[in-house]
Parts: C-alpha cells; sequence; structure tokens
C-alpha cells in the first residue's frame, strides 16, 4: 500500500488495515522501547497522519496539518531541539500529575500492598517496587530534595499510598484493582466468597510459594503500567 492515493479515496480495507497494522506497531515500540515511549508515539501519530492523508478531502484542506505538525516537532524532539509547541509553560507552583499518572500510583500501591500480605515488610516492599519502577523507565513526576535527583526510593512509595484517599483518581483507581483482585482470586478457587478467618492473598499462599508471588505481582505492575501509559 503506498503512502498516497491520487484521485479517488483508497478502498477502506486497505486503509483500515494500513492504520491498524501501523499502531499495533506503534504500541509495540511504546511498550517496550527504552525512550519512555517516545518512539512509539512518533510512530503512531506517523500512521495516523499518513492514513488521513488517504483521503481526497483531508488532503485538499489539509486538515491533518496539526498532527504533521506535531510529528516533525516530535521528531525534532528526539534530535535535542525543542519546539514552541512542545516547550512547557511557565507556571508558578507545583505540576499537576497527570490522571495517568495517578493511576500509576495506585498500581505501584497496589503491588506493595500485595507484596506485604504475602509476607515482605512493607519496607521492603517499596524498595522492591521502587527498584522495577526504575528498571522500566519510569521517573517520579517531580524531582525534590527529599527523594534525590528524580530517583524513587521507599519514600517515594510511602508518600504515594499517603496519597491514597486524597487524590480522587489514585484512591479510584486502587479501589477497582482490589475489587478485581478479590474477584480473580474467589474465581479461580471456585469460590463465590471468602471462607471464615480467610484473605485473599492467604488462599493464594495455599496454592503458590511467596517466591513465585512475587515475581508475579511485579510481572503484573509493569503490564498494568505499559497498559496505562498506552
Amino acid at each position: 500500500m503506498t503512502d498516497s492515493y491520487s484521485g479517488s479515496d483508497p478502498p477502506p480495507a486497505d486503509a483500515l488495515n494500513f492504520l491498524w497494522e501501523g499502531l499495533r506497531e506503534a504500541k509495540q515500540r511504546f511498550q517496550s522501547g527504552q525512550d519512555a515511549g517516545r518512539d512509539g508515539a512518533i510512530h503512531a501519530v506517523e500512521t495516523v497522519v499518513k492514513f488521513l492523508g488517504l483521503f481526497d478531502p483531508v488532503r485538499k484542506e489539509a486538515l491533518h496539518a496539526p498532527l504533521a505538525r506535531l510529528f516533525d516537532d516530535l521528531m525534532s524532539l528526539n534530535d535535542g531541539m525543542a519546539s514552541a509547541m512542545l516547550v512547557p509553560k511557565k507556571k508558578s507552583g507545583r505540576a499537576r500529575a497527570s490522571g495517568a499518572y495517578n493511576v500509576m500510583k495506585a498500581v505501584a500501591v497496589f503491588t506493595v500492598q500485595r507484596l506485604a500480605a504475602i509476607g515482605m515488610r512493607v519496607r521492603d516492599a517499596r524498595k522492591m517496587v521502587a527498584g522495577k519502577l526504575a528498571s522500566i523507565g519510569i521517573r517520579p513526576a517531580r524531582k525534590g530534595d527529599r527523594d534525590g535527583p528524580g530517583e524513587f526510593s521507599e519514600r517515594t512509595l510511602r508518600k504515594w499510598r499517603d496519597d491514597i484517599g486524597i487524590n480522587e483518581t489514585a484512591t479510584a483507581a486502587l479501589a477497582e484493582l482490589e475489587a478485581g483482585h478479590l474477584q480473580e482470586v474467589l474465581e479461580g478457587f471456585g469460590l463465590s466468597a471468602l471462607p471464615a478467618g480467610s484473605t485473599v492473598d492467604s488462599l493464594l499462599l495455599q496454592r503458590f510459594p511467596p517466591a513465585d508471588l512475587r515475581s508475579a505481582w511485579l510481572v503484573k505492575m509493569t503490564h498494568y503500567i505499559a497498559n496505562t501509559r498506552s
């Protein structure tokens, strides 16, 4: 399939296949790249721009011009040059964390809780989760003297736990994760409710060694965060 058509619009099936294939590749790059997902985002924007450019009405009115500009500016950013559109606006006070970032906080806190529930000390669980987040290229939203130059620490995860109940997005996301955890375990054990005196995690410990559960929760966390960022 060529990047553009002359004359009539492309067959819908061909155009959609081009879009799906491009976005699938973009998602793979976004989740596996070492540049915080930038290469995947660039590829996604490029795919959408080319897809829109397949249609005569879009080309005639240059309706894809804003996205084409975004693509060019992202490419320039990759070369170390930031356009005026991508330079942050100067504002007083601290910047707000995005909704996706607050969901990520909930995912990290949820993982710490699961590790603690299967026998780890809370402090050690926070250190383990902080290390895993750093290893997959996640950085704190703000650099502060208390946590060092943009690095995760046990204190960072403790602060995120304190945000639960204050930040609505993080609080709702944690509640959803806990409800899903309960439902998944009950279904896995063929139960409709927890047996008296049992917890969700104590049931899991009856079937799996703690080391296997720790590894599984860290893997789940990375998948949760990849899906959240995408």
